[in-house]
């Protein structure tokens, strides 16, 4: 369950003493990426029992019924918390994996974060945004993806791959956006919050690159073809810190992932 934050605890009261509206506050929290359900449990009284949202508790739990969950020979769960996280051997072939690299390759470029830090070490390694223009094999992964998890396809960003050499690393983060946050602001809103990361990981000629949830007790080392999926938000909508990840440090060879990423709402880029 997320807690919401004090400060905005105290904004609540703070509007609710001085007449506004407690649906006015609600539809600012929501803007601000908070889920419905916290929201509406911390106005309680003071909103209209018939007030309505189309993201509530039903629809964060029919999201997370996606089609893979059903599958009788497909991943398995790896973890509890209340997190559902994924492995899936051999999702994509060797030679898929090849040319997925290949592509990464002669599109990289330093990798950027979502919200700034002073940490300059925090995420050092490459990125490169694989579109549909690239080569036909982007099309075929984003297309197994669908098939995979039946989400809606205008749900998902474009896929991103990662590169990481020697000595690079992406420090433990999240890939939701934390809600009430500038970072929010800047790459939620109308596109919503993320919701399933989608990662394969390219190759495993390389020492080190472990992906560790670090408050899950969970680590997996690469293997090409391997994928992982995770669902970055719990069953009311609100954002589970127990996703928080850490792609450790390459201390030998090199390390290619893809991730795809899913929203809550159909994605339009900007």
């Amino acid at each position: 369950m997320q807690s919401i934050p004090q400060p905005w605890k105290n904004w609540v009261v703070q509007n609710l003493m001085q007449g506004v509206a407690a649906d006015k506050i609600l539809h600012t929290m929501l803007d601000k990426g908070f889920a419905f359900e916290p929201c509406k449990r911390l106005l309680g009284s003071n909103l209209a029992k018939d007030f309505k949202w189309q993201w509530d508790a039903e629809f964060y739990r029919k999201l997370g019924q996606i089609k893979l969950v059903q599958l009788k020979n497909g991943p398995q769960l790896q973890s509890v918390q209340g997190t559902q996280l994924y492995c899936w051997p051999n999702f994509l072939s060797s030679e898929e994996c090849a040319g997925l690299i290949a592509l990464t390759d002669a599109k990289v470029r330093p990798s950027e974060l979502a919200s700034p830090t002073e940490d300059k070490y925090f995420r050092t390694s490459s990125s490169a945004d694989l579109e549909h223009s690239d080569h036909p094999l982007i099309d075929l992964v984003n297309q197994r993806i669908a098939d995979a998890t039946g989400l809606n396809p205008a749900w998902g960003e474009p896929i991103q791959a990662q590169r990481y050499q020697l000595g690079q690393e992406f420090k433990a983060h999240t890939d939701y956006f934390e809600p009430g946050s500038k970072e929010y602001d800047r790459h939620g809103g109308a596109r919503g919050q993320r919701s399933w990361t989608f990662m394969v990981y390219l190759n495993h000629e390389c020492e080190g690159g472990q992906t560790e949830f670090v408050r899950l007790n969970r680590t997996f080392l690469p293997e090409t073809g391997m994928a992982l999926i995770w669902n970055n938000l719990l069953a009311d909508g609100s954002v589970n810190p127990y996703t928080l990840h850490h792609a450790h440090k390459i201390t030998a060879g090199a390390k290619y992932v893809i991730t795809k990423w899913y929203r809550d709402r159909p994605y339009q880029s900007k």
